[in-house]
C-alpha cells in the first residue's frame, strides 16, 4: 500500500567539498549511509554495497574504471525526502544490484520531477482554468475540477497553488482508500482571506467555529481562513520579482541564437578564418551559457523565497484544509452516511494521521508520527487516569468538541488509528469496511474486536506498549 503527503519546500542544490547535495529538509541536514533496509521506500533503487559492509540505494548516473557517481535517494519516515550525488572508488566496490532498464526509466523520471518541483507546480498552475463567481456578497475566483469546486478569496496566483495541493492531496486520497461511490452534490471548497472573513462568512451561515477550517456536511461544504490578506503586499512583491527572473531568462536564451548568428554574419564580412570564427562562437556561447545559468540559479532562490513564504502563511490553514478535505473526500467518495456508520474516532484519527502526512510528488508520505498528538498521548498513557478505548471507541462529537476533554480524545484517535493502520494494515482488504458497514447488530466493542481479532484488554496492552516506545 502507497502511503503518500505534503511537500514540501522547492529543491535546493549545497556543495559540501565533492558532495552535490540536492534536498527539500532543512540547512545543515547530513545524509547518512545505509547500512541495512531501503531507504527509498517503494521507490525503485539500484544497491551499491562496499568492502566495508555499507550500502547506497538510489541511480547510478555514470560509472568509468576508476569511479562510480550514484544519486542516493533516501525518503527518511517523517523527514522530507532528499538527494545525494555521491562519487564511490570502484576499488571499494564490493557489489552492485540493477535495475532493468525500465526501471532505471521510472526511477530517473522520479528523480528529474523531485529536483524540478517549483518549476513543474508552477506550470500545473498557470494551466489551471479560473472563473469569476460572486456568492453571498463576495467575490470570487472558482475552479472546478473533477473532485470538487473551489471558491478563492484569495489573489488569482494563490488560487492556483492551493488549487495545485488539494488535486495533489485528492490524488493521495484515492491511493489511501479508493473511492467506492459518487456523490450526490458537489464537493464545495471555500477558502478566504483572513479570519475576520472566515467568522463572518461561519456567521451567515449560523455557525460560530473558532478553527481554521471546518466541514459541513450537511452543506456538503468545506470552508477555511488563512492569513493571506496580512502578507498580501510582501507577497505580491516576491511573486514579481519571480516572474522578473523568467522574464530575463526567457530574454537571455532569445537572445543566444541571434547573437551568435549576428556574431558569425559580421565576422565573415570583415574576412575573419573559419578557423576563428568558429572559436568565437564558442567562446560567446560559453558566455551566453553562464549568464543562463547563473539567472537559472536566481530564478530558484526566487522559487525557494516564494514557496518559504507561501508555506509561512498558509501552513497552518492547509493542515486545516487537508485534514476537512479528507473528512469530505471519506463522506463524498467512500463511506457516505446513508450506507455507513464511520466512528467519530476513527474519522478524525485517519483525518489527523493525514494532515500531518508529506507530499513527494502525487504520493502523500503519512509514515510519521504526529508529534503534537504523540506527546499528549504518552502523557494521558503515563497519568493517573488514561482515557480507556472503551471510553473511545463510544464518545460521540461533543467529546472531540468540549475543551474540556478534546485533546485526549483526539490525541487517543489519532494513536489507535496509526496502530492499526501501520501495525494492523487496517486500510488493506475489506476489514474497515465490514466495520463501518450499517447494519450490524453486535455492540460497539463487540465490532471493534471483530476489527482487531481480539479481546478489548489484550488489544489495549498491545497497543499501549506500541505507543510508549514509539518514536
Amino acid at each position: 500500500m502507497v502511503f503518500v503527503m505534503l511537500p514540501g519546500r522547492p529543491s535546493r542544490i549545497i556543495v559540501l567539498g565533492v558532495l552535490a547535495v540536492i534536498s527539500t529538509g532543512t540547512p545543515g541536514y547530513r545524509a547518512a549511509a545505509q547500512s541495512s533496509g531501503n531507504p527509498t521506500g517503494d521507490w525503485p533503487a539500484e544497491r551499491v554495497t562496499l568492502r566495508d559492509g555499507t550500502s547506497y540505494y538510489g541511480l547510478i548516473e555514470s560509472e568509468d574504471e576508476h569511479w562510480l557517481h550514484l544519486i542516493q535517494v533516501a525518503r527518511p519516515r517523517g523527514r522530507p525526502m532528499y538527494l545525494v550525488i555521491r562519487p564511490l572508488e570502484r576499488s571499494k566496490v564490493l557489489h552492485i544490484e540493477r535495475l532493468s532498464a525500465s526501471q532505471r526509466a521510472d526511477l530517473r523520471r522520479r528523480i528529474d520531477q523531485f529536483i524540478n518541483r517549483a518549476q513543474i507546480e508552477a506550470a500545473r498552475a498557470d494551466s489551471i482554468l479560473l472563473n469569476l463567481a460572486q456568492r453571498d456578497g463576495m467575490h470570487f475566483r472558482r475552479y472546478r475540477g473533477k473532485w470538487f469546486v473551489l471558491e478563492s478569496a484569495l489573489d488569482d496566483r494563490t488560487t492556483r497553488q492551493i488549487v495545485v495541493r488539494l488535486e495533489q492531496v485528492f490524488t493521495a486520497f484515492r491511493q489511501m482508500l479508493p473511492p467506492r461511490t459518487e456523490p450526490q452534490r458537489v464537493l464545495r471548497m471555500v477558502v478566504l482571506g483572513s479570519m475576520t472573513e472566515y467568522r463572518q462568512y461561519l456567521r451567515r451561515l449560523g455557525l460560530g467555529i473558532d478553527q481554521h477550517a471546518c466541514y459541513l456536511p450537511e452543506d456538503n461544504l468545506v470552508v477555511a481562513g488563512s492569513e493571506f490578506a496580512r502578507f498580501a503586499a510582501e507577497m505580491s512583491r516576491v511573486q514579481q520579482r519571480h516572474a522578473g527572473i523568467e522574464n530575463e531568462l526567457k530574454e537571455l536564451e532569445r537572445q543566444l541564437s541571434s547573437r551568435l548568428a549576428e556574431l558569425a554574419k559580421q565576422m565573415k564580412a570583415d574576412g575573419v578564418p573559419s578557423e576563428k570564427i568558429s572559436r568565437s562562437l564558442w567562446a560567446e556561447r560559453r558566455r551566453f551559457e553562464e549568464l543562463i545559468g547563473g539567472k537559472r540559479n536566481e530564478l530558484r532562490v526566487a522559487a525557494r523565497e516564494n514557496e518559504r513564504l507561501f508555506q509561512q502563511v498558509a501552513g497552518h490553514m492547509l493542515t486545516r484544509l487537508y485534514h476537512e478535505a479528507f473528512h469530505a473526500y471519506l463522506e463524498n467518495y467512500v463511506f457516505p452516511r446513508k450506507l455507513y456508520d464511520v466512528p467519530v474516532w476513527l474519522n478524525e484519527g485517519l483525518a489527523q494521521i493525514v494532515e500531518c502526512g508529506l507530499l513527494d510528488g502525487e504520493v502523500l508520505r503519512i509514515d510519521a508520527p504526529h508529534p503534537r498528538a504523540l506527546k499528549e498521548l504518552k502523557a494521558d498513557l503515563n497519568g493517573p487516569t488514561p482515557l480507556s478505548i472503551s471510553e473511545l471507541l463510544e464518545a460521540g462529537h461533543e467529546r472531540f468538541l468540549s475543551p474540556d476533554s478534546s485533546g485526549r480524545y483526539y490525541a487517543h484517535a489519532w494513536g489507535v488509528a496509526y496502530y492499526l493502520t501501520f501495525e494492523r494494515g487496517l486500510l488493506v482488504g475489506s476489514a474497515l469496511s465490514d466495520y463501518v458497514r450499517k447494519g450490524d447488530v453486535q455492540t460497539v466493542q463487540e465490532r471493534f474486536e471483530k476489527l482487531v481479532g481480539c479481546p478489548l484488554d489484550e488489544f489495549q496492552r498491545r497497543w499501549r506498549q506500541y505507543i510508549l516506545e514509539l518514536k
